[in-house]
């Protein structure tokens, strides 16, 4: 998603917050007792012991969560097919240790036991030895939870996942990016560094914040800074095959600004490197670097806070007016600071790390977000993923608490465990979560909408189902709208809820099918048209030829109207004061009905725009690049006064949320960097994957798209297709090779995607439509034929490649020869990419 670099904030801006419950959860309302928040790390943690080094940390939990959705780490077998852990016990005495093995998805188990203590001799104190009872099969996944018992009878949960294999290289693969971060640290290893880079105008090279593939040689090599790393470097294995991996490295740096001044980062990267006709290839790189805020941090001047070096976005500024000015609450560092203007005190609320100088952050699994900001500057936020401390140590959840800078204290309201791990959480953190002034929390649990009044104790369901692709949020994050169906066929009406003060309304047009487009800041677009118009293709896209486009503003009045005699709007693109709008007319071929584009137009709507008081900007800086401050609205003295929040006891009250309502199938894209969003279409989900790394995983767990991992060349065993009828000819072919079937049924109503639908019935038909063929040959590299559109109702199925020719089993005339792959990589994209496999 672009941003802007200045991001405007309101007072009533809507931080995002959701996350999947088990079928039935509570919300509790506990008051976290003691004097301060305790983050001392007491917990047990694990590690993988591999070749003497510890790789793959793993913290403890005090409850169980599914696994698999976990893809934070994947360990690899030793020759001798077992795996040896290192336990730091932190005060616990280790009693036992066991394992459960299970499949990739976790539904079912394949063994479990106990493992083996070894001596201190093999692994050093606390190590343990698992050897398998059964081979695992190679090259393939599985799921490792690991129960460890302590002397007070306390079982934490350990999470893995493992993989056994020949020929991997692990050692060598480590060795590769051990090396080559150190060599981006020695200026005289700066060629060495550059061969590996993909240097092009895809970085601007503005910030150490963000630096990847594409940046200069020069920001990778760190530019000069000289940082010196403190602490221990942690290495995680993210993914492996036999020829490539994904290693996140995770340090603290030191950067001097003279001989006795410095200043301290956090640093997180990715590499993913493949083994490639005997040459190692980078085939991804980014690097995070966020500042530690130190004797040197937290400086006013021109009217701006210096945040220093970090990524604005995740600092999450919330802004808010309040009797003694103005007050704002952002993210760094791993703690959440409150800062009241008008009194020039910053306070630090909430530290969720454990106070280690040699840990780095993102050690945890956790993340802080500020919903509200009252007018008496009471400050409401959340805290997500796992608990490192408090009386939900080890837990994984949600927690809800609320900052009083008059007393300063913080007190919890309520907890919402959840059986997903930190990374679905975040994801969901992202849809939905609104607190009106009536403090009321809208969260999505399991794609419902909640209102929960922890105060009266009430929670009441708003959305049963929300349309996760479809639903729209206003600027300030008070309105969300829906169509009334996902089916472009049904949608009727469109669904407007007002979540500051809990209205419903509907916007409807009597005989029209709605579409909604989105929102200009509060003012929401959407489109009508004739239902008799719209059709489903080939493939199964749904097309809604619209005939009319609004715009109306909050209370639903229409402000402005758009159409043209004869023609269709076919597609609409909102920008920031314009829509794009695609037309078309709709002309008589071979008795149907097809739309023929033509010149497109676009409309002006300008908003006029709130100028903010306190806001994120960036300034230069000689040594750093650029630099992320928070704009003021008065001058201030240079010096900020500092505190720090205390806890205090509260009350308990307990909501019983029912959660159970099936969600629709659903795809997750995961990165290098882990999970990134969740979908209901595939192709969105691949086409958001645009770093050189990703795969894309079912509601199942099932892997069904992998964008890196494909040879340059292969052919599947499909041999044969017969001469006849498009449909039915390319539905038996399929049929047959994939489950065995002598036989299909083919009504002669049915559109492809709906005759193969219908007789694949083990497997799940995808709509591929507009994607590239490079990204579509995966499913023919995981041996699932690609089934291509030649022209309107002509098919052709993929079923090999090689970087020259296609091999192609055509209907037409019942042979499979090879067609040249660039010239009919062009004929695919003429005709719109439309493409149908399986998985």
């Amino acid at each position: 998603m672009k941003r802007r670099t200045k991001l405007i904030l309101a007072a009533g801006y809507v931080l995002t917050f959701v996350f999947v419950l088990v079928a039935t959860c509570f919300i509790q309302n506990y008051g976290v007792g003691g004097d301060s928040f305790e983050t001392s790390a007491g917990l047990p943690v694990l590690y993988v012991n591999y070749q003497e080094t510890q790789v793959n940390k793993m913290n403890a939990y005090v409850t169980p969560i599914d696994c698999g959705y976990l893809r934070e780490s994947v360990s690899l077998l030793d020759s001798d097919g077992s795996i040896t852990f290192q336990v730091i016990s932190n005060g616990h005495t280790p009693v036992s240790l066991g394992y459960t093995l299970s499949d990739a998805a976790n539904e079912y188990v394949t063994e479990e036991g106990t493992v083996q203590a070894v001596s201190s001799g093999e692994s050093g104190a606390g190590g343990y030895r698992l050897t398998f009872k059964n081979p695992l099969v190679e090259d393939r996944e599985y799921c490792l939870t690991l129960t460890l018992a302590d002397s007070e009878d306390q079982v934490y949960y350990f999470y893995t996942r493992v993989i056994s294999g020949q020929d991997y290289r692990l050692s060598d693969k480590l060795d590769f990016v051990w090396q080559f971060n150190q060599n981006t640290m020695d200026p005289d290893m700066s060629g060495t560094v550059g061969d590996y880079l993909e240097t092009s105008g895809l970085n601007d090279n503005s910030t150490f914040a963000d630096v990847d593939i594409y940046s200069s040689t020069s920001m990778v090599m760190w530019g000069g800074l000289e940082p010196a790393v403190t602490g221990t470097m942690a290495t995680t294995i993210k993914a492996i095959s036999a020829d490539a991996a994904t290693i996140q490295l995770r340090y603290k740096v030191q950067i001097y600004q003279d001989a006795s001044d410095y200043t301290e980062y956090y640093v997180d990267e990715y590499y993913t490197i493949q083994w490639d006709n005997n040459v190692w290839h980078l085939r991804d790189f980014h690097r995070s670097l966020s500042e530690i805020p130190g004797t040197s941090g937290f400086e006013i001047s021109s009217n701006m806070l210096r945040l220093g070096v970090v990524s604005p976005e995740e600092t999450g500024l919330l802004a808010g007016e309040t009797g003694d000015g103005y007050s704002a609450a952002f993210v760094m560092d791993g703690r959440l600071w409150y800062y009241d203007v008008g009194n020039n005190i910053l306070t630090c609320v909430m530290s969720m790390d454990p106070d280690d100088s040699a840990a780095c952050s993102g050690d945890y699994p956790y993340g802080i977000k500020a919903l509200d900001i009252a007018s008496d500057g009471t400050l409401y936020y959340i805290v997500y993923g796992y608990m490192t401390g408090g009386s939900h140590e080890g837990e994984n959840g949600i927690a809800v608490y609320v900052f009083d800078p008059s007393k300063n204290t913080i007190q919890e309201q309520a907890f919402i465990p959840s059986d997903r791990g930190y990374e679905m959480l975040m994801m969901d953190v992202e849809k939905l979560a609104f607190m009106n002034d009536n403090h009321q929390l809208y969260l999505c649990l399991n794609d419902i909408v909640y209102r929960i009044d922890y105060m009266t104790g009430q929670a009441r369901e708003v959305i049963e189902q929300l349309d996760i692709e479809n639903y729209k949020l206003s600027g300030d994050g008070t309105i969300l709208a829906m169509p009334s169906s996902p089916t472009a066929q049904d949608a009727d009406q469109i669904l407007v809820y007002y979540l500051d003060t809990g209205q419903t309304r509907t916007i409807q047009s009597e005989g029209k099918v709605m579409r909604l487009l989105g929102f200009f800041q509060n003012d929401i677009v959407y489109g009508t048209a004739d239902p008799s118009r719209v059709y489903e293709d080939s493939v199964g896209t749904q097309i809604v030829p619209m005939d009319t486009l609004y715009i109306a503003d909050s209370e639903l009045n229409v402000v402005r109207q758009y159409s043209v005699e004869g023609q269709y709007i076919v597609n609409v693109r909102l920008n920031e004061t314009t829509v794009d709008i695609s037309l078309a007319r709709a002309v008589e071929e071979n008795g149907r009905t097809v739309y023929e584009n033509m010149p497109g137009d676009y409309l002006v709507h300008n908003e006029k725009e709130t100028e903010e008081d306190i806001y994120l900007t960036t300034v230069d800086d000689a040594t750093m690049r650029s630099e992320t401050y928070i704009q003021l609205p008065s001058s201030l003295s240079s010096e900020v006064l500092a505190g720090e929040a205390v806890v205090r006891d509260s009350g308990e009250i307990v909501f019983e949320i029912d959660g159970t309502a099936k969600p629709a199938q659903k795809y997750y894209l995961y990165t290098g960097d882990g999970l990134y969003q969740d979908y209901t279409s595939l192709v969105e989900a691949i086409e958001d994957c645009t770093q050189p790394t990703g795969l894309v995983v079912s509601e199942s767990k099932q892997i069904v798209w992998e964008k890196s991992i494909r040879s340059s060349e292969y052919r599947t065993s499909f041999n044969s297709i017969s001469q006849g009828d498009m449909i039915t000819s390319v539905v038996s072919a399929i049929c047959a090779y994939e489950e065995g079937k002598e036989s299909v049924s083919v009504d002669s109503s049915m559109t492809l995607s709906q005759a193969l639908a219908a007789n694949l019935t083990e497997h799940t038909v995808v709509n591929l439509r507009g994607l590239s063929l490079d990204d579509v040959l995966y499913f023919v590299y995981a041996d699932r034929p690609v089934i291509a559109q030649l022209r309107e109702n002509e098919f052709v199925v993929i079923v090999g490649y090689n970087p020259y020719y296609l091999q192609v089993a055509d209907p037409s005339t019942g042979e499979i020869s090879d067609w040249n792959y660039e010239t009919y990589s062009q004929v695919f994209e003429e005709e719109g990419n439309i493409f149908l496999s399986y998985y």
